[in-house]
């Protein structure tokens, strides 16, 4: 077996103002906390991740990713939508404009 690409892993705090805002969005559209956890595996967050920009993987509810059966729950989307939009709102006028163009 020979390994081909090798990445260092996404450590994200879950203490990053970021999460915490994105884990208060979820919260407050659904009512209730949700659960944090990490995953085994190769996403998209590890480019972000080298170059110290905290990244999460997020989105709507679904199964088979990228393969002949993948699938999204539509009524999720519905939620992804309110929360992103409720995350977008928290983060008004608490971001400069400087720390976006980092």
């Amino acid at each position: 077996m020979e390994t081909l690409r090798h990445g260092s892993p996404v450590t994200t705090s879950e203490f990053d103002p970021y999460v915490q805002s994105l884990y208060q969005s979820t919260a407050h559209v659904f009512g209730k906390k949700t659960a944090l956890f990490g995953q085994d595996g190769s996403a998209d967050t590890r480019f972000f991740a080298q170059y110290g920009i905290p990244a999460v993987e997020f989105g709507p509810i679904g199964a088979n990713h990228h393969g002949p059966d993948e699938y999204v729950e539509i009524e999720s989307l519905v939620y992804y939508q309110k929360i992103l939009k409720h995350f977008i709102k928290q983060l008004e006028g608490k971001v400069s404009t400087d720390e976006i163009e980092k």
